[in-house]
């Protein structure tokens, strides 16, 4: 469920949520240019929280509560998902509107 971002000038934040990450970046609007990660629900490896997908449900039980798993793309976050109940597959575009929503 990790997450960070690294601004333009070098300065990096941790997340132990992803939708931690996603609700601050709403709130602080980092410059342009800051890079944005996610790890792979299945590998752990880093992604490019940009172009990942996501899971978002209330069966996952993330450290702080949103619930969102990311994965390398949308067919294996759609597997997971069928596994879920009431689980959406969304892009990052699709995640800053639904956290936000949710708030």
């Amino acid at each position: 469920y990790a997450a960070a971002w690294r601004e333009t000038d070098g300065s990096e934040t941790h997340f132990d949520d992803i939708g931690c990450m996603v609700l601050l970046d709403e709130e602080r609007h980092p410059v342009g240019g800051t890079q944005y990660w996610v790890h792979d629900f299945e590998s752990g490896e880093w992604l490019d929280a940009l172009s990942a997908s996501y899971v978002v449900s209330p069966d996952v039980h993330s450290p702080m509560g949103y619930g969102v798993m990311a994965n390398t793309n949308v067919a294996d976050s759609g597997i997971l998902a069928a596994k879920l109940s009431n689980a959406n597959v969304l892009t990052w575009g699709g995640l800053k509107l639904a956290l936000k929503d949710a708030e």
